[in-house]
């Protein structure tokens, strides 16, 4: 198992296919209950924080896995800090609303709109919204909302994530 703390609240663990049986991990995280994942993870986190100093104890986490070559895979765990209250973000184009679209549709948000005006892409979450938006988007003030309001129209709900996440990247992106 290699743990290394990317970022004050961000955490990478790479860990081998024997690491993954030693531990209990299933292929991906979707094959066990809330509680039994988290039940599996702890000894990992705990001695991620041994390591690292890394104390998810203080707060949520979210866990994203993903397979590596080899049959073991890599863990990125970050402290979750979900915003309360209705927030607005911009996205710097159609790409950044692509990628982020794609990256909502896993966990599919049921309060959130995907609005356009004067050319720019906005979204919009109502209770809470994911710890990564700030990887796609920025967050607006009660100014851009009014604004907003006036000018912006309501493209997509929630539930037309994955039609979205299915739109190809335009050409020349790269990814």
């Amino acid at each position: 198992m290699e743990i290394k703390r990317i970022a004050r609240d961000r955490l990478l663990i790479t860990l081998t296919e024997g690491d993954m049986r030693l531990y209990g991990l299933p292929p991906t995280l979707a094959e066990c209950g809330g509680d039994e994942i988290r039940r599996r993870l702890r000894p990992i986190l705990e001695e991620a924080g041994y390591r690292t100093g890394f104390e998810a104890a203080q707060g949520r986490i979210a866990v994203e896995m993903r397979r590596t070559e080899g049959g073991g895979c890599r863990l990125e765990v970050r402290e979750t800090r979900e915003r309360e209250g209705e927030a607005l973000f911009r996205t710097d184009g159609t790409e950044q609303m692509l990628m982020l679209c794609r990256r909502l549709a896993a966990s599919r948000p049921a309060d959130m709109t995907i609005l356009y005006g004067g050319g720019q892409w906005f979204v919009r979450f109502g209770e809470r919204c994911p710890y990564y938006i700030g990887d796609y988007a920025r967050r607006l003030d009660g100014d851009a909302e009014a604004w907003l309001r006036e000018h912006g129209r309501v493209l997509y709900r929630g539930e037309d994530l994955p039609r979205l996440a299915a739109v190809p990247l335009p050409p020349g992106d790269g990814r």
